[in-house]
């Protein structure tokens, strides 16, 4: 919706804008007529809406009045309003001599007049002001002059004087001008606004101090976060020299020779600052700059975030200790050691046979640690070839190599900044390799392949080896000084037949994985004979081993019970095959059924009733076996 006051300087002209506003034809245009027959000064309140239209003096008047600082503009006079003026007035009073007074846009044109009107003399006396209008009167009355023809204060001047008079009237032409001007004024003004408003709220939340000079160099406007890398209130930094603020910045450079400073860095205060300096294009030459400055910290933030959005995707640690099935106390040792290495930021050297679940206490560190937020990254140094896993862990720039990636690759050092990187099979890593991450190790940083920028990075090294690094420096295939910096601290995971106190309870979670999987029941029980072969059993795969043994048993058992046959023949089938008689069961069968107590006890919270439903058994039964066992 548009508003528009018309100041109409005599009551006549009120149907022609009522007139002309009909023949717009705009339902989205309101519009008010104040009339000023008898003078502008009573109108002081009244005028409202987004613009006002006006003639001459009044419009002048308004301007200089108006504190709501509306937009105005002005009924131009047209020649055919003056001709037809000028015919009034001589038929009017006879007059020869005439005296037209106003401002630009009333007399244009009508200094041609005196051709069209045969034996008049036309004098034209041209004022901006008020004032200028009573001495222009005084100068027509001097030269002869016996009417004047102007505007409506033109003529009440000229009637206090008792002069005769003839009022310019204003045609319907000259009314549908300024109607459309005033229109486009209002939407200009308006589409002008919201372009500095939305410029004003990209400047005010901005993360980058945003400030612009003259061609001087002295500051014009700045944005809050300018103000707070400066360290000065917007008041005080306007108008100041943008040398002060940034000592060293050669302005001058960039309005002369119309260059951009690009990633430039200074200091202010202590803090680094990073800043770029552009000029701002004129029709012929700058006029000015526009400078963009950040502390080095925000973008270290900004960076760390990227890395953690954008470059940690799928790099995420699943499990924590909470996930380590176990009871035997061999186990409860070591979780409790690694739980304290958790706490510790130095870098971890895992040993421990295939299988025994090097990745998961790995995992489980990382999510106990002050880095559990960050990425977690693994890879198997023995998985790639040296050139391929050179790529992989430092990255590479594009062109570095032929069928590198056009836009280069992020390596995954970078990509576990703020983070965790579990380098599994260590002792496999190359000579070549080895000389690289004892590098990254020491300066905290990499350089791409193929590339000239260093990048700095925050990272835990967690590495683990079935090898012993001892052996393996002695023998010239490992450097000492990398083992010394990747086993600050040292962990020693048992092997399974070291603890087989969780072979059992590894057992049933297994085998309610591999019953969801199959979509069967669970297993009520285990053959107390073939609990024993499964404890007995060398498990030179470990874990790994017994998920898939467990596995097989899922497949191969259709009934509630897993019986010794089902174990034997699925024992059969792993890498160790079964040639020998179970041990003695005497001291294995009596470990097995506390074990199982143990554990009936532990799944129902140590509630005998039902724990005895559990093993099937009555409560005073299970009562003498709890105390045959010490569990009472």
């Amino acid at each position: 919706m548009i508003r528009i006051t018309f100041i109409s300087p005599y009551a006549a002209l009120t149907g022609e804008i009522d007139a002309a506003f009909r023949q717009l034809g705009r339902p989205d245009i309101q519009y008010k007529i104040l009339n000023i027959a008898q003078g502008e000064e009573e109108l002081n309140g009244e005028i409202e809406g987004d613009v006002f239209i006006a003639r001459g003096f009044a419009l002048r008047y308004f301007q200089d009045k108006n504190p709501w600082k509306m937009l105005g503009v002005e009924i131009s006079t047209t020649g055919f309003d003056l001709v037809m003026a000028v015919n009034e007035c001589i038929r009017t009073y006879g007059c020869r001599h005439l005296a037209i007074l106003g401002t630009e846009s009333m007399l244009y044109g009508a200094q041609n007049f005196g051709s069209l009107f045969e034996g008049v003399q036309i004098d034209h006396y041209l004022t901006e002001d008020r004032e200028g209008l009573e001495r222009c009167i005084d100068r027509a009355v001097q030269k002869g002059a016996q009417a004047i023809i102007g505007g409506q204060t033109a003529c009440r001047k000229a009637k206090k004087r008792g002069l005769p008079f003839t009022m310019v009237r204003t045609g319907r032409e000259a009314i549908m001008k300024a109607l459309e001007m005033s229109i486009r004024l209002v939407e200009a003004t308006r589409q002008e606004r919201q372009e500095r408003d939305r410029l004003a709220k990209i400047m005010d939340y901005s993360y980058s101090g945003i400030l612009s000079t003259d061609r001087e160099g002295t500051i014009r406007s700045i944005n809050p976060k300018a103000c707070a890398i400066v360290r000065l209130s917007e008041q005080d930094a306007l108008g100041q020299p943008v040398q002060k603020l940034f000592p060293g910045l050669d302005i001058q450079q960039v309005v002369r020779k119309n260059e951009k400073l690009v990633d430039e860095i200074c200091q202010i205060q202590g803090q680094v600052i990073t800043l770029n300096c552009v000029p701002i294009e004129g029709t012929r030459e700058s006029s000015g700059v526009v400078i963009t400055c950040t502390e080095a910290r925000e973008l270290q933030k900004t960076e760390a975030k990227i890395r953690r959005n954008i470059l940690q995707k799928g790099f995420v640690a699943k499990y924590t200790f909470a996930d380590i099935i176990h009871q035997d106390a061999v186990m409860c040792q070591t979780i409790e050691k690694a739980r304290r290495f958790s706490r510790n930021e130095s870098n971890v050297l895992l040993y421990g046979e295939t299988g025994v679940g090097k990745e998961l206490f790995a995992q489980s560190i990382h999510n106990a640690s002050r880095r559990a937020k960050g990425p977690f990254v693994a890879i198997n140094c023995a998985a790639l070839p040296e050139h391929l896993l050179e790529s992989e862990l430092f990255g590479y720039v594009e062109g570095a190599f032929t069928g590198a990636s056009k836009n280069g690759k992020i390596g995954l050092f970078e990509a576990a900044h703020n983070g965790t990187i579990f380098l599994d099979e260590i002792g496999d890593l190359s000579s070549k390799l080895q000389g690289r991450l004892l590098r990254v190790i020491q300066e905290r940083e990499i350089v791409r392949l193929g590339g000239d920028h260093v990048i700095p990075i925050d990272v835990r090294i967690i590495s683990a080896t079935n090898k012993n690094l001892n052996d393996e420096q002695e023998a010239g295939n490992f450097r000492r000084d990398l083992m010394y910096r990747l086993e600050v601290l040292k962990l020693r995971i048992p092997p399974l037949n070291q603890r087989k106190g969780d072979i059992i309870p590894l057992v049933w979670r297994f085998l309610e994985e591999g019953c969801q999987k199959e979509h069967k029941p669970l297993f009520t029980r285990l053959d107390p004979e073939a609990e024993l072969w499964l404890q007995t059993f060398s498990w030179q795969g470990n874990v790994r081993q017994l998920r898939n043994v467990v596995e097989r048993i899922c497949v191969l058992c259709n009934d509630q019970v897993i019986s010794c046959k089902t174990v034997v023949e699925a024992l059969e089938l792993g890498d160790e095959p079964l040639s020998r008689q179970p041990p003695a069961k005497g001291l294995w069968l009596e470990q097995t059924e506390r074990e199982r107590l143990i554990r009936a006890l532990s799944q129902v919270c140590y509630r005998k009733g039902e724990a005895a439903k559990l093993l099937g058994i009555d409560r005073s039964t299970l009562w003498r076996r709890m105390k045959k066992y010490g569990l009472d």
